[in-house]
């Protein structure tokens, strides 16, 4: 986890499934009791699996940041429009929903 200014950068890698979930929303949760008027960035441009415990902590970020933050987009999700994480996103219909990202430049842009 990472403060770069105006946001807080979170980067995960590997699988973001069942198996990781408990201390990644660990770690979510710490990065949301960082952010006040901040966004959070997500960087999933190197995870290569997500499953619904995946999907379902994002989603549960998504409504903590905005609840927590004063921030215009308060959770940021850099994909790299990797089909690992782009497809089960889009499968669920949540394309929409989430701030998608191709770059880590791009979310960090103001």
């Amino acid at each position: 986890m990472r403060d770069r200014g105006d946001v807080v950068v979170v980067q995960l890698r590997g699988a973001l499934d069942y198996t990781v979930v408990a201390s990644v929303r660990d770690d979510l949760e710490s990065a949301l009791r960082r952010l006040r008027d901040r966004a959070l960035v997500l960087d999933l441009a190197e995870v290569d699996f997500l499953d619904s415990t995946g999907i379902s902590a994002l989603i549960d970020t998504a409504r903590t940041a905005g609840k927590v933050s004063e921030n215009s987009e308060p959770l940021r999700l850099v994909v790299d429009h990797a089909r690992a994480v782009t497809r089960p996103i889009e499968v669920a219909g949540l394309d929409g929903f989430f701030m998608l990202y191709d770059t880590l430049s791009d979310a960090l842009a103001p």
